[in-house]
C-alpha cells in the first residue's frame, strides 16, 4: 500500500499469489517502500490534470456537445470558489474523505497560474527522480502492483469510483 490508496483484500491476494509464484520459480522478491507518499503523488497528478481549471480544455474539445453526465459531478469540484476550498477540504477530512479533500485542495477554479503550474510540474519531476533513484538503488527489475478490481459498472458511476480507482 502507498498509505493513501489501500488495496482491497482481493487485490492484496493477487499480489501475494504473484509473489509466491515468482518465488517458486527462483526469483527474489523484495518489498518496495515508496520514497514518496501516495497522497503527494495523487495531489500532484490531480493538480496537473486540472491545471487549466474548470475542465476548460475538456469542455472546449467537446465543440458545443454536452458534457458527459459522469463528469458533471467531477466538474463541480473545479467550480468550487477558491476561498471555500480550505474549509471544504477540512470538512471532508473530518468525515474521513481524505482523497476528496486532496482533490478539492489541489484544484483551482480558473486554473493554476503559471508559477503554481511550474511548482507542481517541478513536484512531478522530483517524484519521478525519487522513484527512479529508489528503483535503481535497490536494483529492481520490476514492481508487482495490485490490480484495480472493479466489476463492470454503469457509465455514470465513474464519478463515485474515481477516488477508489488508483494505487
Amino acid at each position: 500500500s502507498d498509505g493513501f490508496f489501500e488495496p482491497v483484500d482481493a487485490c492484496k491476494r493477487a499480489v501475494q499469489i504473484s509473489v509466491k509464484a515468482l518465488q517458486a520459480r527462483g526469483h527474489e522478491v523484495i518489498p518496495f517502500q515508496s520514497p514518496v507518499s501516495g497522497e503527494k503523488v495523487f495531489q500532484t497528478y490531480t493538480a496537473l490534470m486540472n491545471a487549466d481549471g474548470n475542465f476548460h480544455n475538456l469542455v472546449l474539445g467537446l465543440e458545443g456537445d454536452e458534457l458527459y453526465t459522469g463528469y458533471k459531478a467531477l466538474k463541480l469540484y473545479t467550480e468550487l470558489p477558491n476561498f471555500l476550498r480550505g474549509l471544504v477540504a477540512f470538512i471532508l477530512r473530518l468525515f474521513g474523505e481524505h482523497r476528496k479533500a486532496a482533490v478539492v485542495s489541489q484544484q483551482r477554479s480558473g486554473g493554476l497560474n503559471v508559477r503554481q503550474y511550474w511548482e507542481v510540474a517541478a513536484d512531478m519531476v522530483e517524484i519521478e527522480k525519487k522513484m527512479t533513484e529508489a528503483f535503481i538503488q535497490e536494483g529492481f527489475d520490476a514492481l508487482i502492483l495490485p490490480p484495480v478490481a472493479c466489476v463492470a459498472t454503469p457509465h455514470t458511476t465513474i464519478r463515485d469510483l474515481l477516488f477508489a480507482l488508483s494505487y
